[in-house]
Parts: C-alpha cells; sequence; structure tokens
C-alpha cells in the first residue's frame, strides 16, 4: 500500500467520498510490530460520515501494547488476524482516497501487513489531515491529532481507539474541507 499523497486537499476532485483509516498496533516500527485494531470510516465528499468499521486484528502469540491503547492479549485471541481481514480491508478503501491522521504511519503498517498475509496492498490516493494541518492551521504549536481536532471544536470521546479516533480524524477532514 504505498499510496500517493495528495498535496492539497482543496485539489482533490473526488465525488465518491473518503476512506478515513486509523490503526491502533503493537509499537511503532511497522517491519516488526503489528496492527492490534483498525477502523474504517467511509465519508461523503464533504467529510460527512456515512458508515463505519472496525475490529480487532490478532497480531500473533504475545504481542501487544496495552500501556498505549488499552488493548490486551485477552481482547486478541479471537480476534481474526489480517489476512482474513485484508479482504473486507481493501473492499471498504476501494478506489476512495484514503485519510489518516499521521498517515505515513497507517500506510506502512498495511502495506507491511498485506506483505505479510501475500495480498496485494491498494495504491489509493494518500490525505494526511497532520500535513494538511500545516495548511489549515497554520499557527498551531503541537499537531497531535487531539491538538488538531480542539484546535476546530472537535472532541475526541475514546481517543486512542481506532474506531474514536478515525471519527476525530473524519470530523477534523469535514472542518478542513468546510474552511
Amino acid at each position: 500500500m504505498k499510496g500517493t499523497y495528495q498535496s492539497q486537499l482543496s485539489r482533490l476532485s473526488n465525488d465518491g467520498g473518503f476512506a478515513v483509516v486509523d490503526l491502533e498496533t503493537t509499537g511503532l516500527d511497522a517491519a516488526q510490530d503489528r496492527i492490534v485494531e483498525i477502523a474504517i470510516v467511509r465519508t461523503r465528499s464533504t467529510g460527512e460520515v456515512v458508515d463505519e468499521w472496525w475490529s480487532f486484528a490478532n497480531p500473533g502469540a504475545g504481542r501487544s501494547s496495552r500501556s498505549i491503547h488499552g488493548i490486551d492479549s485477552s481482547d486478541l485471541a479471537t480476534a481474526p488476524a489480517f489476512a482474513e481481514l485484508a479482504d473486507v480491508i481493501s473492499d471498504r478503501i476501494g478506489c476512495l482516497p484514503v485519510v489518516a491522521h499521521n498517515a505515513d504511519f497507517d500506510i506502512a503498517f498495511l502495506s507491511r501487513e498485506y506483505s505479510r498475509a501475500g495480498f496485494q496492498p491498494p495504491d489509493p490516493v494518500v490525505v494526511c489531515t497532520l500535513k494538511e494541518s500545516h495548511r489549515y492551521l497554520p499557527r498551531l504549536r503541537r499537531r497531535r491529532l487531539v491538538d488538531c481536532c480542539r484546535a476546530v471544536g472537535v472532541e475526541n470521546p475514546a481517543p486512542h481507539t481506532a474506531l474514536g479516533d478515525a471519527h476525530a480524524t473524519a470530523a477534523l477532514l469535514a472542518a478542513f474541507l468546510s474552511s
């Protein structure tokens, strides 16, 4: 999942909407760490949410990072492996541009997981709300998702969950699109 970064959100002509993606992982290195939770929130071209999908992903024995996201091995014991989710993820993304906050991180993990599972990853247009925040929120000092959301009046009632962060990113996207 290489992804082609779309540098200016305002230039993205898109009638089909967006696939907003967020992941929780066992660590920060896509080469060795694994996805443990994934959410995809699809939106209209305005950023308005139209549907959502979420799943835990079993990363294999002994892998979790509870301190970051609170997900532990008991949460993942009966979860499907990424290979079992790959087709669903591909279908959910389809040909929509993928939006993520710090998209390089999410795209690297998705690419690696697709490769591990023996699948060809999608190659979507990618929109990074972190990168876009420099244009839409130029005076902001910190650019974490929580900081960007706070700056546009968006609350995230479930931070560090894939679905909560995907919804927060979708709301941030909507704020950027309406400005």
